[in-house]
């Protein structure tokens, strides 16, 4: 399937590896302002991109925590939807950090993402890669702690765009494509299975 034409619109694809050798990705959305062309949000945008996965942003913590050491990022691909500008592939080399065992690969912990809109289109879920058993309390949901932080960083995280001619969207695919920006987000407590699905739908 095509991908839509969505003005100023990219598609961000972050790559990595998991414990078990296969592979995950997280797909996210990104607008630019008219005013920039796509290499130099790419330029502004990809920083922040990896600093949701390496740094602590907003009180919360990097999501690299949350991996085993054999867990990590690989790469983050940048596709503008315009139909013609080619996609940007920039390598990053990102190991987890904590050496418990994994959960097993299609446990995800997830983020809603919420915009000004109601409606399917207009809202977006985060399947993130395995945590480890340290994230696990004992009935089976994701660590308190955990919750907190990530609702921290992801907050955190979305708060980075601002000024920085690029902002973090929805995007829906249905008819003729369209993007809203993200307004608020909401870190769920349970762990859910991905289904063939990756980041912010």
């Amino acid at each position: 399937m095509p991908l839509p034409v969505i003005a100023d619109t990219m598609r961000v694809a972050s790559e990595g590896h998991l414990a078990n050798g296969n592979k995950w990705v997280n797909v996210f959305h990104i607008r630019k302002s008219a005013a920039l062309t796509y290499a130099g949000a790419i330029v502004i945008a990809d920083p922040l991109v990896f600093a949701l996965y390496n740094a602590n942003l907003g009180g919360g913590g990097a999501l690299k925590n949350t991996w085993k050491t054999t867990q990590g990022l690989d790469r983050i691909r940048y596709t503008p939807l315009d139909n013609s500008t080619p996609t940007t592939i920039i390598g990053h080399a990102l190991a987890g950090v904590s050496a418990v065992d994994p959960l097993p690969a299609r446990d995800s912990c997830v983020v809603t993402w919420y915009t000004a809109l109601r409606g399917r289109n207009h809202r977006g879920r985060s399947f993130l890669p395995p945590f480890t058993e340290n994230d696990n309390d004992a009935s089976g949901a994701v660590v308190a702690g955990t919750v907190t932080s990530l609702q921290l960083q992801f907050t955190g995280w979305l708060n980075s765009f601002s000024g920085s001619g690029t902002s973090l969207v929805v995007a829906s695919y249905l008819g003729a494509g369209s993007a809203e920006n993200v307004t608020s987000l909401l870190v769920r407590s349970v762990f859910s299975q991905q289904r063939r699905r990756s980041l912010v739908a």
